[in-house]
């Protein structure tokens, strides 16, 4: 599963590549990535979901009010956030956000049913 979720990842983004070198306690995250992407490519697209485009500034900004949402609710560097969302652009937005304020994201599977 995670060969797969890498691959989709370097496919969709390009961002892969860094990720691999992320090690516990570096300050350095995905969201730091996303940003440094999105100033290079801004207007490039960043993922292609069923009749969406989004670019890399699009799905930046999208975290960028994740982010600032969740500061808001107080979540911040630490912090375990369970995501429970369907597979569309506003999950990684939402992923992404919550990985620029410092938060663990623990990302639930959707299709997990039963006890």
């Amino acid at each position: 599963m995670l060969d797969r979720t890498a691959l989709l990842l370097r496919m969709a983004t390009g961002l892969v590549p860094k990720l691999v070198r992320l090690r516990p306690g570096n300050p350095y995250t995905f969201g730091d990535r996303l940003e440094e992407r999105a100033r290079k490519g801004a207007g490039q697209t960043a993922i292609l979901f069923e009749a969406e485009r989004w670019t890399y500034g699009d799905w930046n900004a999208a975290a960028n009010r994740v982010a600032h949402w969740a500061a808001h609710q107080g979540i911040g560097k630490g912090d375990a956030v369970a995501l429970l969302m369907e597979n569309r652009p506003g999950f990684l937005a939402t992923w992404s956000g919550l990985a620029k304020v410092g938060a663990i994201t623990a990302l639930l599977n959707t299709n997990l049913t039963g006890k």
